[in-house]
């Protein structure tokens, strides 16, 4: 990305909008089963509520090895992996609304 800012920047914005609105989706749905006292063992003993997503911890983590192995193709993986947060993050949104009513 710092490369050729002009052809990565708005991908790499698009992408870190993508993780502060994915990572707020899940504090804000931990936050609501912390209220109503939820808990759950499903992803091992957590201070936090887990919830499942599309996206995790191992695909986040292999997003970034493809980065670093493609790096000529950030605009894309960003734009595509950008989109998959969204989806991820709206997934929780729709869960949380039906879990927590609303």
């Amino acid at each position: 990305m710092l490369h050729d800012p002009s052809a990565n920047g708005a991908a790499g914005a698009f992408l870190l909008l993508s993780f502060y609105v994915n990572g707020a989706s899940f504090l804000g749905y931990a936050i609501l089963a912390e209220r109503r006292g939820l808990r759950t063992a499903s992803h091992g003993q957590k201070s936090l509520y887990f919830t499942a997503g599309l996206l995790e911890g191992s695909e986040t983590i292999a997003f970034f090895v493809l980065l670093c192995l493609l790096p000529q193709h950030f605009a894309l993986l960003a734009w595509g992996f950008g989109v998959l947060c969204f989806v991820t993050a709206l997934a929780r949104v729709l869960m949380a609304r039906r879990v927590f009513g609303g």
